[in-house]
Order: C-alpha cells, then structure tokens, then sequence
C-alpha cells in the first residue's frame, strides 16, 4: 500500500502565533524527574513570562519538593492530597499532569469538572472508553484537553511531514521507527511507571507515525519480539508497511533515535537522538547518498531548528487554551492514538504471556534433564564405590548417605549449574580455574557439572541463543568436529584499499614490522614477491598429500584459495591447486572480490569448485569507489555495475554448465552501509545467489548507535525470511556484529599463535606457511630489509613439507589479540581455555562444549 496525494494528513500547527497577553496561573501536578526537570524548567523561560504563578502539587518527593522550589519566586507547594482544594482556586486556569499514566483519567476529569483547562503527557489514558469520556467532557464545558507527545511538535519531523505530502520521496512504501532509551536512574522502566513499554515508548512512535502520514487505519499487527524491556512490532498503517521497535534501561552510554521513511524514488533517515534532527536523503533505487545542498530539497537539510518540541508544544497548548483553537494532539487525534496504543498493548500481553510459559517450560525440562543426569552420576559412582546392583532401593541407607556426602561439594545442585551455563555464555572463553574460584566450587565439582552440561540438551539451546553463538559454533566445527583447515595465499596485486583490510591497515603503520606506503602503488596494494620465488607447483602437491593422509586417518579437510590479495591475479594458480584438491576429494571454497571474474575463462575456474565467495561491501556506485579507497583509478573495468554483471552472468554461467558450485556474497559491515544489510539480502535473492555473509573483520569502532542499527538490520532481515521472503538463501550474522560477546568484550593481552596450527593454517604465495592471517603479510626490520614474518612457521621447499612443520614446536612470537581476524579470536581463546584446564586437570573430553549423545539420547 502507498500513501496517495488524497491522503488525509492531520491538522498542522497554526502558522502565525498571537501573543498570550493575560496572565496566567497553573498547577502543576507530579513533580518527578520529567515534572522539574523540563515541564517546570520549560515553563520557567522567557515565552511563558506570562504564567505569574505555579502551583506545585507534590506526592511522594513532598520534602525535596518544598525544600527545593518554596521559597522560589512564583512557587507555592501542597502535597497530594490538596489537589481538589487547589482546583477551587479561580485563578487557576489550567492544570498540567505529569503523574502515572494509570492516575490521568481520574486526575484529568476531576480538573475539568473544576473547570480547568488539562494539559496530560503521555500516555493519555489507559482505556479507549475513558479518552472518549473525556474528550467529551472538555468539549462539552469548552475546555482545552492537550496530551503531551513531545515529537508531535518537532520541527524536524513537521518539515518531513509537509515534504512526504509534496511527494519529494515519491509515494511511501515503508516506515521504520526507532526509539531507544538508556537507563537513567537505579529504577527500571517497569519500576518507574508500572505499566508496559507500549504504553510509555510505543505510544511515541504512534505519534510521530501519525504525525508523518496522518490519522490512517492500522491493521495487521505482528508482534514479533516482545520482553519487558524491548519490544519490536510490524504493522500496516494506511497500507504502508511499518515497524516500531522500543527499548528501555539500555547499558549504553547514548540513546538511539532512527526514522527512516522509504518512498518509490528516495529515502530519507532521520536521526533524532541529539538537541536537533540530523537528516540523510538517499535513492531508493540504489541507496546512493544525494547531496545535502540538494537544491530541489533544501528545507530538512538547510535549516537549522532552534526551538525544543517541549517548548513548541506548551506554547501551542497554551495558544489554544486562550485563542480557543483546537489542539494538535487532543480530541479525535488523541483518541486514535488511546486506540492504536491499547490494541498493541492488548497483543503484547498476550505475546508476553506465551512466552513466559515457553520459556517457563523449556527452562523446567532443562532443570528436570539436570536433575535426572545427577541422579545418573550418583548411581555410577555407587557402582564405582563397589555396589553391584544399580537400583537405589538396593543401596543401605548408610551408603547412599556416604555417597550423598561425597558428592556434595561435586554436585551442589540444578541451580549451581545453571550459574556455571550462564558464566560461560556471558564469557565462554573462561578457565575452568576461574569459574571455581568466581562460583566458589573446586576443580572436581566443576569437572562432574561439566560433564554433566555436555549431556543436557537444553543447555547447548542457551549457549546457541545467546550473543556468543558464534563461539560456540566455531567450537563445533574445529575442536567437536576436528575440522582442518588450509588456506592458499594466490595472488600479488589487488585493485583495492579497503579501509577495514588488514593488508591496506599494515602497509599504511610507519612503525618498524609491516611494509610501508611505498608497497602500495598508485592503482594497487601489491606483494613484493617476484614470481620466481612463488610457490612451486610440486610443493602444492606435496602439501594436499599431506592432507589426504590426514583426512584418511578421518579428520576432515577443507582446502581454500584466497589472498591477502585478488588470487585471481593469477588465474593458472588458482586453477592448479583446484584441480589438484579436487582430484583428491576436498572440498574447495575460493575467496575473491569478483573483479576478475569477468571473463568466461575465469568464469569456467570458479565454477569448478564448491564455493565461490565474492566480498561486496557496497551498493552504489559512489559508495562503492569511496569503501574501496580506489581513488584516481576509476574506470569502468572496476565498477559496482561490473560487479553485479558478473555476478548475474555467473549464476546464467553456473546453469549453463550444470555446474554445483555454490555461489554467495560476503559483506563487510562498516558505519557508512548498515542501513543498506537488508538491501545487499534482496539483491542476492534477485541474482539468484545461495548466500550471503554479514561480518565485520577488523573494524572495532562500532558505538552503541552502530551496534543497535546492526542488531534492528539483523532483525528486519530475520523477519523477511520468516515471511518467505529469502526461502532459497542462507544468510549467516557473524558475532562480530553484535556488542555483548567476546569480540566487544574480548580480553586484553596476548597469545602463542604456534598452537592455532593444529586447526588450520595459510600459505602465503611465496610458501611460507603461518597459523594466523597476519603471518601473511611482508615484513621488514629497521634498516628496511625484507625478512621472514615472526608469525611463520617456516618455508615449503625441498624437504620441508607441511607434515614436518605440524610435527615440529615453534617458538612464534606472541601475538595480540587484537590482531587477530574474528574467527581466529574465537579459536585463540578457546586454545587458551582448554590449556588452561588441562592444566587444572580437565581433560579437552570434559570441555563443557563437547557433546556426549551417550547419556543425552536416555532423557525422557
């Protein structure tokens, strides 16, 4: 559905103000934070010179009120219980309400029957039938009835309103709000005001959806996320496609505040979290961003908004109530947004209940699988105490009570393992050492809950759900699956300078290490190895012999070509070593930026092997040549219109060949193309792609706003693929992208690189063979002369093969963590953790992440 030119647009703030010249007296009722802190300090400025005196009406906080504001010039102060014989003062014209939104009907009623006008903030009322009750009221005595929905009253969105009736977006075809709150105070929002987040953050978005696009039907409400705190919902509002999402007590140190209104021609993000709105116009068609200078557009983007809504709003208030016009925010307007606001509460209610009864469930049954597991480890213990029989009943009471102490400090119940499941959740790369300490157990009791934890089911469900999944997915695959791993380094040159390239961020340090700037020439990065030191062809055969032993003795291999740069710069390389990998079985993934894909040639090698992943980090033309850094070598070879030619000529290519490879898009998420994740998802589907991969590599400037935009794009997608909307795409979220997980939170320090070569190793285009992407890269001492990177194990020529070099120890120079890509940290970390517990005793087969299907397939 669109919003057509006929639409009908509530009514506008009237253009020309008129002086209040009478004076006025007003009661102020509910002096919490809101109440002093900008109602009175709002009404304290020089426009309201006017109101000649305030009447404070205090509850709780009476004492600091009085003592604070008595006093003062123009206050009087009563406590609560004065409120009816406040409202017998003639000279009082009207009443503020800034009290619970579950004491407004009664409050506001009593004020008008006294013959007040009532401003109310938000939440109007609770219930539809009382909005309608006093609206009828106040126009009945002739009374002005204003709820307080600040945004209603912004400039910003006021100018964005009149542009979306001009049309200067095209027609809408989707709205998305966002309104996140961090906490303030050591009360939580629950707390504070007693009712939902609907009532006290939704109820907001409402009014500025309103405000936008008018007084319009809303239908089809799809609760799809619904805590206490959070709450994110889609809906159809006058047939325009529409999500809301809220949260409450964030951690962080910044709110975020995000509209982005989406017509048929452009787009327009709008970020109201600071003093003044911050507008960003784009193309719908390929989110290319138009200047802010845009003659045709200037209003949002030139003008400078200088009164706060606050400010706004009570003047308005204010003009009606002695110009007697009709509120922006009152009668039917007010009334919608009772409605709309009590509709949703009533879904998010019931959302809230099933939830708590699934989640009540499951975590019962992961308790019950807790217990049961327990009752097996005490019954195997009794058969290695020496009792024959299995059965309990069989067991003299004496001995099952030895046996009960003896398991004490071993077993100290459900509740303490579930503290050891939540600990490594929240920090899954911590020693078993630390954790006894932490939950004051010792090392033999934490060893029993670990084995215990590898038979429950449930908690393998927790550790998946939570901000660490992709920890404990990497964990599968290497250390439960024993996955290995070879990466060939093929490639010297590469057209780009990603900003978030290791490469690009090494040869730019000036420090004594890594290739200086003169190794990047004008049109590319490029390697300083000459191609009669590259890798000989027999040592590549050399190397997958290696690892065909090494999958015949049963561990899987997978072999990957790639660069630090383009490796199809060398075409007939990478063509060897597929054909070689694939003549012995392994499965082959090729890594590249498609540039040289561009030829039927080349077409016919990536398509031979199993994977064929292009990274793209970008959807238009300017953005394209701006995160690539490609500068003064623009052409129309290295284009994001080539790139997406290829791409689509690969997929016909990939049919007419009958070819099985599958082929995929990996995105790089920075600051400058977050909000286009979901745009990269539709074009992979319309291409007819198999995948595409959101990560991040080393980009670690990501604020709160970045990482809460990130999370709202992951959730926009998941929704559109639980609609059907990518059935025939896979889409993975690297935990990078996320905040609360080990790569935010990663510790600081630094590791033996040398023991991640029992995983998986790169060699490098000269041969040189290294456990960690950054023993790729050229390094030089001082003086400036090219020498052997310090995390290289050593060379392939002649007699030393990758087989020697596994078997021999290394003294590698350590590495920060903070060098490591995010998939390296995840395994750093957890080689570090089960030395750790080796150490302490804890065998790598006792490792909470390890899975035993033993005992798990024997509960009910």
């Amino acid at each position: 559905g669109l919003i057509k030119k006929d639409a009908d647009f509530s009514q506008k703030l009237p253009g020309e103000r008129l002086p209040v010249t009478q004076s006025l007296e007003v009661a102020i009722l509910g002096l919490g934070d809101w109440g002093q802190q900008v109602i009175l300090r709002s009404l304290e400025n020089t426009p309201f010179s006017f109101i000649k005196q305030f009447h404070l009406i205090a509850g709780e906080n009476y004492e600091s009120v009085f003592t604070q504001f008595s006093k003062a010039p123009k206050m009087q102060v009563y406590r609560a219980g004065e409120y009816e014989a406040v409202l017998k003062n003639t000279s009082i014209s009207a009443v503020i309400i800034s009290t619970p939104c579950q004491t407004h009907y009664e409050l506001a009623k009593t004020a008008l029957f006294a013959g007040k006008h009532v401003f109310v903030e938000k939440t109007f009322v609770l219930e539809e039938t009382h909005a309608a009750e006093l609206i009828s009221l106040a126009q009945k005595k002739g009374l002005t009835l204003m709820v307080g929905y600040e945004f209603m009253y912004d400039d910003g969105f006021s100018e964005t309103r009149d542009l979306i009736k001009d049309f200067a977006f095209g027609e809408i075809t989707e709205v998305e709000l966002y309104l996140f709150n961090m906490k303030k105070g050591a009360l939580s929002n629950n707390e504070k005001y007693g009712t939902s987040i609907v009532n006290h953050h939704v109820t907001h978005l409402l009014s500025i959806l309103q405000t936008l696009l008018g007084v319009q039907r809303m239908d089809k409400i799809d609760l799809l996320e619904a805590e206490s705190e959070y709450v994110r919902l889609r809906l159809r509002y006058g047939g325009i496609e529409t999500t809301l999402v809220a949260a409450v007590d964030l951690p962080n140190r910044q709110n975020y505040r995000t509209a982005i209104i989406r017509g048929t021609e452009k787009t327009l993000e709008i970020a109201f979290d600071g003093p003044h709105p911050v507008f960003t116009l784009k193309k719908t068609s390929n989110a290319a961003l138009i200047s802010a200078m845009d003659e045709e557009y200037p209003r949002p983007f030139q003008q400078t908004f200088t009164t706060p809504s606050v400010q706004r709003e009570f003047e308005h208030f204010f003009d009606c109530m002695t110009q007697n016009r009709r509120t922006l925010s009152g009668g039917q307007t007010a009334l919608h947004l009772v409605k709309m606001t009590d509709q949703i509460e009533k879904s998010y209610q019931e959302k809230m209940r099933v939830a708590q009864e699934q989640f009540a469930d499951e975590a019962a049954q992961t308790r019950q699988d807790i217990l049961q597991i327990q009752k097996t480890f005490l019954l195997e213990k009794s058969q290695d105490a020496g009792f024959s029989e299995i059965n309990t009943s069989e067991i003299s009471t004496s001995e099952v009570n030895t046996l009960k102490r003896n398991e004490t400090q071993a077993l100290k119940g459900v509740e303490t393992t579930l503290a050891v499941v939540n600990y490594l959740s929240n920090k899954p790369y911590t020693s078993a050492d630390e954790i006894a300490r932490h939950l004051n157990l010792n090392l033999d009791a934490l060893k029993t809950i670990y084995q215990i934890m590898q038979r429950v089911p449930g908690v393998q469900k927790i550790f998946s759900r939570g901000d660490n999944y992709d920890y404990f997915k990497v964990v599968e695959r290497f250390f439960e699956q024993n996955h290995y791993e070879v990466t060939f380094f093929v490639g010297l040159s590469c057209p780009y300078k990603c900003s978030f390239c290791r490469m690009t961020m090494a040869s730019q340090e000036k420090k004594e290490g890594y290739l200086g700037q003169g190794e990047i020439d004008g049109r590319s990065l490029r390697f300083s190895i000459k191609k009669p030191d590259l890798l000989k062809y027999h040592e590549v055969v050399k190397v997958l012999d290696g690892l065909e032993d090494m999958r015949d003795l049963g561990r899987p291999v997978t072999v990957k070509i790639s660069g630090g740069l383009e490796p199809l710069s060398d075409p007939e390389r990478v063509a060897f070593i597929l054909e070689a990998a694939k003549k012995r079985g392994f499965p082959v993934r090729i890594y590249s930026n498609g540039i040289l894909a561009n030829t039927p040639d080349k077409r016919e090698i990536v398509l031979s092997c199993d994977d064929f992943r292009i990274s793209l980090n970008a959807l238009n033309e300017d953005y394209f040549q701006d995160i690539y850094r490609l500068g003064t070598t623009k052409s129309k070879k290295i284009s994001y219109a080539n790139i997406e030619t290829t791409l689509r000529e690969l997929v016909a290519e990939r049919t007419r060949l009958a070819s099985k490879t599958r082929i995929g898009i990996n995105y790089v998420v920075v600051k400058g193309n977050i909000y286009e994740m979901w745009l990269m998802v539709a074009l992979c589907r319309n291409i007819g792609l198999d995948y595409v991969n959101f990560n991040t590599d080393y980009c670690d400037d990501f604020d709160d706003k970045a990482y809460i935009a990130i999370d709202q794009q992951i959730k926009k997608i998941k929704t559109m693929q639980g609609r059907g909307d990518f059935l025939s795409l896979k889409i993975e979220f690297g935990g990078a992208l996320l905040k609360n997980n080990v790569f935010a939170k990663q510790p600081q320090g630094e590791f033996d690189p040398g023991s991640m070569a029992k995983l998986k190793v790169f060699v490098d285009p000269a041969g040189e063979v290294t456990p960690v992407h950054e023993g790729t890269y050229p390094f030089r001492t001082s003086e400036g002369k090219t020498e052997q990177n310090p995390y290289v194990l050593g060379k392939l020529s002649g007699e030393t093969n990758l087989k020697g070099l596994l078997k021999e120890d290394h003294a590698l120079s350590p590495i920060e963590f903070r060098y490591l890509a995010p998939f390296e940290l995840i395994l750093g970390l957890e080689l570090m953790r089960e030395e750790k517990d080796e150490a302490c005793g804890i065998k790598a087969t006792d490792s909470p992440y390890r899975r035993s299907d033993a005992i798990t397939t024997s509960i009910s």
